[in-house]
């Protein structure tokens, strides 16, 4: 990707000044004139204040670390014209009032929905939001729009109006028609996620009249089989039974908690439990203190085996695992999960003074 349009760059550089890509796509073109087909459009995640959306271009200056978006971030650099050699400028930015963590999608150029024709669909990981760009045709200009959903009344016959707020990726097929990537865990530990197919219930062509766009390709070179690694927190055994509180499974948790069960929303191999947590028996150095009204994550093998079985209202004692990088305390087939009565104070007192490792906080009233 070289035979860019600076003489100082290298020639293997196509462009430049972009801060942190997060996910590009390539225009497929207008169905009948082709318009448009090969523009590189990205998503460019921002630093302090805005998002952008940037088409590449050969040789293009984005304006990173002068400028972010079309305001400058380091005055010196934005003020001396060596660092805006071939700047240009994004189609669109937004401030991060509206989201903080731009992720690129693609224009649809598919056939069964004729009214999202040519419309780029993007969104924020953060938020989840969902937003559209669309082409104006004067200067090149291109207009931004949120994205609503549609109620009840509308979405009949399986489709959805809500999904899990953290937008990974967009994909695109063979047709045209654009996918989207979620999850409701933003940590790479995790292995949750799930893929919807983006429609438009108001307007829909006959499907006969739209056929799969396959293409023939040759693979060259070996191909090299490809097998999954395992989720680095195990599932739930078999029996999908928890083990009991000992001064083992309690000494060798990242945390020992009282909770009352508020909300249980399950996600295919896990449920997110919103939770009241009155106690604090034991919690590691460096994890953090639990809030009053706090959730917490439970792994599982699948809906028919979770881990565990909660029930919204019952007061638990719940040891588990801490992710320090997502700061989720995590439920997996080590947790001990059981019914919290007040009379085991004293035996955990007992197993409190038997751990080895010490504990940043312990004993503890967390109502207050």
């Amino acid at each position: 990707m070289g035979d860019n349009r600076s003489t100082t760059a290298r020639e293997e550089i196509y462009a430049y000044g972009l801060r942190n890509v997060w996910r590009c796509g390539m225009d497929k073109g207008n169905r009948d004139t082709g318009e448009g087909r090969g523009r590189i459009i990205c998503g460019d995640v921002g630093q302090s204040d805005y998002e952008e959306i940037d088409i590449i271009v050969k040789g293009g200056n984005y304006g990173w670390r002068a400028k972010e978006g079309f305001e400058c971030y380091d005055y010196d650099m934005c003020s001396d014209p060596k660092w805006l050699v071939n700047e240009e400028l994004p189609i669109h930015t937004y401030p991060h009032t509206v989201g903080k963590s731009v992720t690129g999608g693609h224009i649809y150029r598919g056939c069964l929905f004729p009214n999202m024709n040519g419309h780029y669909i993007y969104g924020d990981f953060m938020n989840g939001k969902l937003f559209k760009l669309v082409e104006s045709g004067v200067n090149g200009t291109w207009e931004n729009s949120d994205i609503c959903l549609g109620d009840s009344t509308v979405c009949t016959g399986g489709l959805l109006n809500n999904y899990p707020t953290h937008i990974l990726s967009f994909g695109e097929d063979e047709s045209g028609e654009i996918y989207m990537l979620t999850t409701n865990a933003p940590s790479t530990s995790h292995a949750g996620g799930k893929v919807y197919r983006i429609v438009d219930p108001s307007l829909r062509s006959s499907p006969s009249e739209c056929p799969i766009d396959e293409e023939e390709f040759r693979i060259k070179g070996t191909i090299t089989p490809f097998s999954p690694s395992k989720p680095k927190i195990s599932t739930c055994p078999k029996t999908c039974n928890t083990p009991s509180i000992t001064n083992v499974t309690y000494c060798t948790s990242s945390f020992a908690i009282v909770v009352q069960i508020q909300k249980v929303s399950v996600f295919n191999r896990y449920k997110e439990v919103k939770v009241l947590v009155p106690y604090l028996y034991r919690i590691d150095k460096g994890v953090r203190k639990p809030k009053y009204e706090d959730s917490l994550i439970a792994y599982g093998r699948s809906r028919k085996c979770p881990c565990p079985d909660l029930t919204v209202g019952v007061t638990y004692i719940i040891t588990g695992q801490y992710e320090k990088y997502s700061k989720e305390f995590v439920i997996s087939e080590l947790s001990v999960v059981q019914r919290w009565y007040w009379y085991w104070n004293i035996q955990l007192y007992a197993y409190h003074n038997s751990c080895e490792k010490k504990s940043s906080v312990q004993w503890q009233d967390n109502e207050n």
